[in-house]
């Protein structure tokens, strides 16, 4: 019997169907939700000036996010959706976060008007570069005990403790099998 049966498992990113006779049989085919539409507009990426910000699905969450087109070269990524407005004095997109918007580039407070966005450009605050850290960044940017994050940066960490193993004279293979050494 050469014939396998297509079956669903289940792995790490969620549901797939795949071959019964695997490892002879590779096939798997995934399912899952189809894949976010585009922006109907460009938006400049504000790191690198030279992609453009694509709309992107988080393999774990499903949640929708943007990023640069030339990943992995420019790794810009942000949740606050682009509205194609440009900030009048940096020249950045502006994104929309909560009730407002906010400067992709420097990270200003943008008010953002009712209507089309697409190419206007919008007065904004000062810049806040704080503000473009993500939630997870901003806790990594001050230590627990108050560092700041280039102090947290530049600190160095001990490195792991290594077991010490000893090789047993005889056994299998020319060196013989490891055993841990009990104790310290």
């Amino acid at each position: 019997d050469h014939g396998g049966v297509l079956g669903v498992r289940r792995g790490r990113f969620g549901p797939f169907i795949s071959c019964s006779r695997y490892p002879d049989c590779r096939y798997i085919h995934r399912t899952g939700p189809p894949p976010p539409a585009q922006l109907p507009f460009q938006a400049i990426c504000p790191t690198c000036g030279e992609g453009h910000l694509a709309t992107r699905r988080a393999r774990r969450t499903g949640s929708l996010f943007w990023g640069c087109s030339r990943y992995p070269n420019c790794r810009f990524t942000t949740s606050s959706e682009p509205v194609g407005a440009l900030h009048d004095a940096d020249g950045g997109p502006v994104g929309r976060r909560n009730e407002g918007g906010i400067c992709l580039r420097c990270g200003a407070a943008v008010e953002l008007p009712a209507g089309d966005l697409v190419a206007r450009r919008l007065a904004g605050g000062p810049p806040d570069p704080e503000a473009l850290k993500s939630g997870r960044g901003r806790a990594r940017a001050a230590g627990s005990d108050g560092q700041s994050s280039e102090a947290v940066a530049t600190a160095k960490r001990p490195a792991p403790a290594r077991r010490r193993t000893t090789r047993a004279a005889g056994g299998s293979g020319a060196r013989g099998p490891v055993r841990r050494k009990s104790g310290g």
